[in-house]
């Protein structure tokens, strides 16, 4: 038994269809193609035209008091999440007079939208998709997550709305698959797969994180409402709790469970610091986290070593999977087909063979360091707007010493971070470079390029803006997603601490000179990983997570990645000549190779 119970626990998957009559088996279909989301149990609510639809994972018992689309009152919910503060609401509900039937968060949810509306959403601190049925209303609530940890798709036309936590489930209930060509072209360019509301499938939405969509059924029409601004909530706070209580208070909630549970393990500073904690934490009753980590079979960028070290400085259970290239061979199209839409590098199949190989221990519960580098300024591209922030507030002197600190004590050199500085600090510069490098797409898409996307291109130059683009916009989004599609696949909920809203809140706080100092990204974080993981894993300057030896295996797959891109239809729509992969660079001849395994798997006749 873990120290850290939760008496109810599931993850799921959502589907339904609102407005024109709709058969059960078009609900089925759509059920079916969300199974691996929730193999334990599926319900179906139907009443007129609405039908909510339901699978279940049961993390603990499959008992019929967690069954779902579940009731109280006057409301209905289908739910996908989990909610770690429901303890405390379910305890503050009590005394107001609720009456509980079950141990779920999922009820907690319900009465809390009884007594408080909307407010609830306000009120919940973790990840959650759902639609919850108000009859009194007439009005159906959609909800997501304040960052889009759980996901919510959706596509409407004048007689349906249509939902589910994944595209392939619209799909299933007739929606037609056609190319949105903006974000198809964003992706070619800059490798941007999560494009705020908008999919790589035409007229199939995801609704932003902080947001509720509000259904009339009256009128049959829905507006977008948001519940929660980053921004706004960072300047209307001030939190003076330390940042290591505010790490401590976050593990402790997150730790709420009742199964063996595991974390990635790269040997990076995040996942690391995050392993550690964790078995720290529950050291004392005799407990062993279960590590697992992805060993490269190129030396030069695998962390296995120092994840080794970790898991033995700590104590944990260590679980190694080395995915090679017959594997890679075997299994990356059925990666591909569980993403639904093209994903960035083969850095995802890494993490897929992580999450394959912890359903093979028996793991449920797995832990991730996503959202570690966007809130402490972990990535090195953070470093441009470091230095151009210190130059405008006339700072020219301490601009040269971070400029002389940066090299000294990160991985970028004198060279390479001047390149950093016009890549990244000079929209010009960046746009002819991605001219270049996509001579060979037609004048009429690049042109639709640069007009709809320049937003894309260019980084702020102001810290906090940054921040919160990349954890809200242009990068945490897509890790996001890749972790719940790699996760629920082999039917394992994923937990993601340092996106906790709490969390984020207080990093993003932080005096910048906790963050960025010396040269050194992350210094708070660093400070407290010596209490749990040797300091040379603390204080080391490279970088790399489940890095995939992609320069082998897209080597070795060229032949056969050149095939699939000439017979693509889509790539001949965009090209004004096929090119020759061996001429790109590896990440864009992925690139290319993803949008025509995309094709092939999804589009069929569609292009």
């Amino acid at each position: 038994m873990w120290l850290f119970r939760k008496s109810e626990m599931l993850m799921c998957g959502i589907c339904g269809i609102v407005g024109k009559r709709t058969s059960e088996n078009v609900m089925r279909d759509m059920l079916d193609s969300i199974a691996h989301r929730g193999p334990d149990d599926e319900g179906i609510f139907e009443e007129g035209d609405i039908f909510l639809g339901h699978r279940r994972l049961s993390i603990l018992d499959l008992s019929a008091l967690g069954h779902q689309p579940m009731m109280y009152e006057n409301y209905v919910i289908v739910f996908n999440g989990e909610i770690f503060n429901y303890v405390e609401l379910r305890n503050e509900l009590k005394k107001i007079g609720h009456v509980f039937k079950t141990g779920t968060d999922t009820e907690v949810i319900l009465h809390g939208y009884a007594q408080w509306g909307q407010e609830v959403f306000v009120k919940l601190r973790g990840m959650w998709a759902l639609a919850l049925y108000d009859k009194n209303a007439q009005k159906i609530i959609f909800s997501r997550d304040r960052f889009g940890i759980k996901p919510f798709y959706y596509y409407s036309d004048a007689s349906r709305f249509i939902f589910a936590s994944e595209i392939p489930a619209l799909l299933a209930a007739g929606v037609s698959a056609e190319v949105n060509y903006d974000v198809v072209m964003r992706y070619l360019a800059i490798s941007c797969d999560d494009n705020g509301k908008d999919c790589f499938f035409k007229d199939i939405y995801q609704l932003p994180g902080s947001c509720n969509i509000e259904y009339d059924l009256k009128t049959k029409s829905f507006s977008i409402v948001k519940y929660y601004d980053l921004f706004s909530e960072i300047n209307s706070t001030n939190d003076n709790t330390a940042f290591e209580d505010v790490f401590d208070e976050n593990l402790l909630i997150h730790l709420r469970s009742d199964v063996k549970i595991g974390s990635c393990l790269s040997g990076g500073l995040d996942s690391s610091t995050l392993a550690g904690a964790i078995q720290h934490k529950i050291d004392g009753v005799g407990q062993k986290l279960s590590a697992v980590t992805a060993q490269s079979e190129l030396k030069e960028n695998d962390e296995s070593e120092l994840a080794r070290q970790v898991a033995e400085y700590s104590g944990m259970d260590w679980n190694v999977v080395c995915p090679d290239y017959d594997d890679f061979l075997a299994e990356h199209q059925e990666m591909l087909r569980c993403q639904a839409e093209p994903v960035g590098s083969p850095s995802v199949f890494m993490q897929y063979c992580v999450m394959k190989k912890a359903k093979e221990c028996g793991i449920k519960v797995m832990f991730d360091g996503q959202g570690g580098d966007e809130t402490l300024l972990g990535y090195e591209r953070y470093y441009v707007t470091y230095i151009f922030s210190l130059l405008k507030s006339g700072k020219f002197i301490a601009a040269v010493k971070a400029y002389r600190d940066i090299c000294k004590n990160s991985k970028l050199n004198v060279i390479t971070l001047i390149k950093y500085i016009f890549y990244f600090g000079c929209l010009p510069i960046r746009k002819s470079v991605l001219q270049k490098r996509l001579h060979f797409i037609k004048k009429e898409y690049l042109e639709m390029l640069f007009k709809s996307s320049s937003q894309y291109f260019e980084q702020s130059k102001d810290m906090l803006q940054l921040q919160i683009d990349e954890i809200t916009d242009s990068q945490l989004p897509h890790l996001l997603k890749y972790e719940d599609r790699n996760s629920m696949y082999f039917s394992i909920e994923a937990r993601c601490p340092y996106v906790d809203h709490v969390y984020v809140q207080k990093a993003i706080q932080l005096p910048f000179e906790m963050k960025v100092a010396g040269g050194w990204s992350k210094k708070c974080l660093r400070h407290l990983a010596e209490k749990f993981i040797p300091k040379s894993i603390a204080w080391r300057k490279n970088k790399f997570g489940f890095e995939a030896p992609e320069k082998i295996w897209l080597e070795r797959y060229l032949a056969d990645m050149q095939e699939c891109v000439n017979q693509s239809r889509l790539i001949r729509n965009l090209v004004s000549e096929i090119p020759e992969l061996a001429s790109l660079s590896l990440r864009l001849r992925w690139r290319l190779y993803n949008l025509a395994v995309w094709e092939k798997q999804y589009l069929s006749q569609k292009v």
